[in-house]
């Protein structure tokens, strides 16, 4: 970077101020300049690198907060450190002035009398989630930081199952899984226009809430589990108030692996002609567990393992 910098920028032209220059690389990356500097509040030093006008600085862009008096600037592309050294309304305004960009001058005047120029030091960045540090993970979860997801989102994730595993509990609860109600919704046509569920007999569309919770196969499933459902709550809530209710601290693992093998049952029938019984789907969701149980610390697995065996 400071090769760069020295190759191309060494006479005091900074990257955004002027045309693109250097290797194919660099003036890719100089795409970016601009959302960079979406992100990034300069901290002034010296004020060599730092545009008065366009740039973010001291909590603001001159641009945003004195866009009349802006209107009139002589040089939109000045430094702070030239801003500063020279601030007078001649050599740096095209005259005469409107009366609203005159009242923002004053306003500016009285600004700038609060800028500490430090010439011995640079000028610094600091991003807008505060810290003088960039990682990608900072960014990506900036927009984010005033979203709270529904605790059952947290839980697949902190869970210990495999991801394929923690995918297929994602797309449940965001209603994804290609369930026959949602082949209905996407225009898909099926045998005899049949959209029910295939586990029971109750001729009941196969929504993904009746399929994994209120078919009666599903409810035997759950009901040798130790896990209820009270299904006058709102979805998530009634989650909450199962996982509350159960006593382990394995809800989640228990409660994914469990839907897998429901999922597994519908489609063993409806793709392999299989004979959908609550023996099967036992006898395959102990060995997943099994399974399941390696991807725990050594710590947990005897406690997890123990819990397994419990339901056998």
């Amino acid at each position: 970077m400071k090769l760069v910098w020295f190759a191309h920028y060494s006479d005091g032209e900074i990257p955004h101020a002027t045309t693109d220059k250097g290797s194919f690389w660099w003036r890719d990356i100089l795409k970016l300049c601009d959302l960079f500097r979406g992100i990034a509040d300069y901290r002034i030093g010296d004020g060599s690198t730092v545009l008065f006008w366009s740039d973010l600085w001291n909590d603001n862009v001159m641009q945003v907060k004195f866009p009349r008096l802006y209107s009139f600037a002589r040089n939109k592309r000045i430094l702070v450190s030239q801003f500063l050294l020279n601030n007078s309304l001649e050599s740096q305004f095209h005259l005469s002035l409107s009366k609203q960009a005159y009242q923002e001058f004053q306003s500016l005047q009285e600004y700038i009398q609060t800028i500490q120029v430090q010439q011995d030091s640079k000028d610094s960045w600091r991003y807008i989630w505060g810290s003088n540090i960039y990682t990608s993970s900072s960014f990506y979860n900036f927009p984010y930081k005033n979203i709270q997801p529904p605790a059952p989102f947290v839980w697949i994730w902190d869970s210990k199952c495999c991801n394929k595993l923690r995918v297929f509990s994602w797309l449940l609860f965001m209603d994804r899984l290609n369930t026959r109600n949602i082949l209905k919704r996407k225009k898909h046509k099926l045998e005899g226009n049949n959209y029910n569920c295939v586990l029971c007999t109750n001729n009941v569309e196969e929504t993904a809430f009746h399929l994994f919770f209120s078919c009666p196969f599903s409810k035997e499933c759950w009901q040798y589990l130790g896990i209820q459902w009270n299904y006058a709550n709102e979805f998530f809530r009634m989650l909450l108030q199962a996982k509350q209710h159960f006593q382990s601290p394995f809800f989640m693992e228990i409660f994914t692996i469990a839907a897998w093998q429901i999922w597994k049952q519908r489609n063993d029938f409806i793709f392999d002609r299989g004979r959908p019984s609550f023996s099967s789907w036992k006898r395959l969701f102990m060995e997943e567990a099994k399974l399941q149980a390696l991807r725990f610390s050594d710590a947990k697995r005897p406690a997890f393992s123990l819990c397994i065996d419990s339901l056998a």
